[in-house]
């Protein structure tokens, strides 16, 4: 009789966890692991781009069980790559790929950097920059060695998908004049670009607030009158007062005062000579504007007994 050869009996390699995609930063470590079955138990190989993986101090294969790894103590940029587990008996093989993506580690770098800004009072001033780096740079703002946050008059833009970082300053006055900072750093290193904001004065010509009334102002010789005037402008105008088109000057019956954007004259003991049209004339090299006041002056009367 005859006896037909017996097959061997064994189970073909299967992969019950493949490969995950992984992405590291440049100097972690890392980890590729699978897990595979079959009988005899199967023998592993790596490969990276098609290329058999070279084990050294710093990559290396290991296995416990049916998990198989393979570990990296210390990622470079060069190790980005395919990576493939091919796993193998008498009865087959089977493999799994996936990519390892090694982020290359760099300082922040300004690829745009602060320019000088000049703007009028009242303005926006606006900053902009353009930052590279990995990880992504940590960005601040300063003004001298004062940390500016995003409050009030400050906005702090930040727009990480196009490495675009900005600081917008509004309605900006003298006090804002500077040299302002910003500062980027991570894990890395640290970059530092600085630039001046310069803010010019806003010209406006002379402007008197007050209403003015065409009434006449009637005191009674002996009174005392004052005349008010509030004036803006910029530059600050050169103020005067005239009567009757004759500028007049301080004395010991003339009070005149000049505090801030308040402007007076004073007449003390006025006589019925002081009747006449004043003016409180205000010029500068934005222009000229002037305000009038009719003062009449009655006698006293007289009482006959």
């Amino acid at each position: 009789m005859n006896l037909l050869a017996k097959k061997p009996e064994g189970i073909p390699p299967q992969f019950t966890e493949t490969l995950k995609t992984l992405e590291v930063n440049e100097g972690r470590p890392a980890k590729l692991q699978c897990r595979v079955e079959g009988h005899p138990l199967p023998s592993t190989e790596w490969f990276k781009d098609g290329a058999k993986v070279k084990e050294s101090r710093r990559v290396k294969a290991e296995r416990d069980g049916d998990a198989v790894c393979l570990s990296f103590k210390e990622t470079l940029a060069a190790d980005s790559a395919e990576y493939k587990c091919v796993a193998s008996n008498d009865f087959g093989s089977v493999s799994c790929s996936t990519e390892l993506t090694v982020r290359a580690l760099s300082k922040p770098d300004f690829k745009e950097k602060l320019k000088g800004v000049e703007v009028l009072e009242g303005d926006t001033a606006s900053f902009e920059v353009l930052i590279s780096g990995y990880p992504e740079p940590n960005v601040e703002w300063f003004k001298g060695t004062t940390k500016l946050e995003n409050v009030g008059r400050l906005e702090v833009i930040c727009s990480r998908d196009e490495n675009r970082f900005g600081l917008n300053i509004g309605n900006v006055n003298q006090d804002d004049i500077g040299m302002y900072k910003c500062v980027a750093s991570n894990e890395v290193g640290k970059a530092t670009c600085r630039a001046d904001l310069n803010v010019k004065e806003r010209l406006f010509a002379p402007e008197i607030s007050e209403e003015q009334s065409d009434s006449p102002l009637n005191v009674t010789e002996g009174d005392e009158v004052a005349l008010h005037v509030t004036i803006s402008g910029k530059p600050k105008p050169d103020v005067r007062w005239y009567k009757d088109g004759k500028i007049m000057r301080e004395s010991n019956r003339l009070d005149i005062k000049a505090r801030g954007d308040k402007f007076s004259m004073t007449i003390l003991r006025i006589k019925s000579d002081d009747s006449g049209v004043y003016k409180c004339e205000a010029k500068s090299k934005m222009g000229t504007v002037a305000r009038t006041f009719d003062v009449r002056v009655a006698g006293l009367a007289v009482i006959m007994l």
